[in-house]
This record gives C-alpha cells, sequence and structure tokens, in this order.
C-alpha cells in the first residue's frame, strides 16, 4: 500500500503540514466587508444568487481574519497574479 505524500507549507523557517480534510471551493462574486483594526485586517465576500425573476440576494460564503504579516503577503502575491493576468498575449510564437 502507497503511503499519502503531505504536502508542506512554509511558515518563516519551519514547515507545516497542509491539512485539506473535504475543503469545499466557494466563488465570491462581490467583496461584503474590508476593514483594519489594530493589526488586524478583516475582508467577507460573498456570492450573487438569482432564481428566476426574484431579486438577486448576496449570500455570505467566507469571512477572513489575518494579522498585517499575512495580509501584506496577500497582498503581493494578488498583485503579481493580477499582473501576470492583465500583460498581453505573447503572439511571437503563434503559429
Amino acid at each position: 500500500m502507497a503511503e499519502t505524500e503531505l504536502k508542506r507549507i512554509a511558515l518563516g523557517d519551519q514547515w507545516a503540514v497542509l491539512r485539506e480534510d473535504d475543503t469545499i471551493p466557494v466563488y465570491g462574486d462581490v467583496l461584503t466587508e474590508a476593514r483594519q483594526y489594530n493589526g488586524t485586517v478583516a475582508l467577507g465576500f460573498g456570492a450573487i444568487v438569482q432564481d428566476a425573476n426574484n431579486p438577486p440576494e448576496v449570500q455570505p460564503v467566507v469571512r477572513l481574519r489575518m494579522n498585517l504579516v499575512a495580509a501584506q503577503s496577500l497582498h503581493g502575491l494578488l498583485g503579481q497574479m493580477i499582473a501576470d493576468a492583465l500583460k498581453p498575449a505573447d503572439t511571437g510564437m503563434a503559429n
């Protein structure tokens, strides 16, 4: 029987096991909360739900709390991802 390889993530100079027990992905359409207080950043996301002819509703899907170090890391990662996504396609290698 093969052993399952554990995924690890760096936490400073230490490594922690990444547990992904049945995590359900959710889709956030809108930002529902954005604030910081006393070194803690709070972000909330919601999903827009619209059935037939009923008015749309926003269902909260996640509320995140993080310290400033984690928020700065998220800011850097999102900035790089957005910059990469907005780069024009390289057509020099097109067939």
